[in-house]
């Protein structure tokens, strides 16, 4: 304690000591030092993140919901021509499926200032796969790093379009996505129809359809969906009914009861293969999610319950446990 007394009272005395001049000259070339760095640094970032000169929140207003940009989900991943980085370490526990731990990263880099509404992505990183960098023949490619160049344009009719060309492994794949909007006594109707052709997978395409309906923090959202695949017998089908309440700016609620199928779900019974055209499984969950330090860190806590026909629609109670690092705009 009294070495640092005495350290303390030193640098007090050199600096009174000291012609007042030489200090003011000196705090004036520290603090243009900082001015100057701090412009510059925040320049590049403004020039890395922005499309345009005239406001930092112009690709805010772009994004329909501020809850989807919240829960980060698909379809804020989907709409977004905002830059940003995400991080994510995520734990997924379930008692009739095997538990896995990941780390997985994701970045995307507007280029909208080059009046091309440009974007480079990365996708789908992950701790089993960066290894495999720059690429290798994966034996699954839909688990496979993708990187590639996003195009943002709108088509006739006020049809919002994305075309996105890119590699997933060594496989190259284009991508079309469609989709727009209608208001209806207050209630949001976005279809979107997406087409996918890759050297791998072949042909793929979805289309989902979007009614919201936002009461103050409230948003209750159906989500109708359906989809083929070349190489996969049959049709894919599903209703999401959500709910998401907003509890503070920096914390939320999200309710989901899903109900999901194929009209040509096969699974095995006695050794028979039996093609199963109903319902396959029912899913419920809950997730509460918070911005707890800057804004740029998140958790996220889900618990749920599933019944999958593969297991005879017995319970299967999960919990996933997630922290975003998200840095962008």
């Amino acid at each position: 304690m009294h070495k640092y007394i005495l350290l303390i009272s030193l640098i007090t005395e050199l600096v009174f000591s000291m012609d007042t001049g030489v200090l003011d000259k000196t705090h004036k070339d520290i603090s243009n030092s900082v001015k100057s760095t701090s412009k510059y640094i925040d320049n590049k970032l403004y020039r890395l993140f922005n499309d345009t000169d005239e406001t930092t929140d112009i690709n805010q207003s772009k994004i329909n919901n501020k809850m989807d940009s919240f829960y980060q989900n698909e379809k804020f991943i989907d709409e977004t021509d905002i830059s940003f980085l995400r991080i994510r370490m995520q734990s997924n526990s379930q008692t009739l499926e095997s538990n896995n731990f990941d780390i997985k990263l994701m970045a995307y880099l507007a280029l909208s200032k080059t009046k091309q509404n440009l974007k480079f992505f990365i996708e789908d990183v992950n701790k089993d796969n960066i290894k495999d960098l720059p690429f290798t023949n994966s034996t699954n490619p839909d688990s496979a790093i993708a990187i590639g160049l996003s195009y943002f344009t709108s088509m006739y009719y006020n049809i919002d379009s994305k075309y996105s060309i890119g590699m997933r492994d060594i496989y190259p794949y284009i991508k079309a996505r469609y989709k727009k909007n209608f208001i209806y006594n207050n209630i949001s109707i976005e279809p979107s129809q997406t087409f996918k052709y890759s050297t791998k997978n072949n042909f793929s395409e979805n289309t989902k359809i979007y009614i919201d309906k936002k009461i103050d923090n409230h948003l209750y959202r159906i989500i109708l969906a359906r989809g083929t695949k070349s190489i996969t017998p049959g049709m894919d089908y599903s209703l999401n009914l959500e709910y998401f309440y907003q509890i503070r700016k920096n914390t939320g609620i999200r309710l989901v009861q899903s109900f999901s199928g194929n009209t040509k779900y096969t699974y095995i019974d006695k050794e028979k293969i039996i093609y199963y055209k109903n319902i396959n499984t029912y899913n419920t969950e809950i997730s509460f999610r918070q911005n707890i330090w800057k804004k740029w860190f998140f958790y996220e806590i889900k618990p749920g319950i599933d019944f999958q026909k593969q297991y005879n629609f017995k319970r299967n109670y999960k919990i996933l446990l997630l922290t975003d690092f998200y840095f962008g705009y």
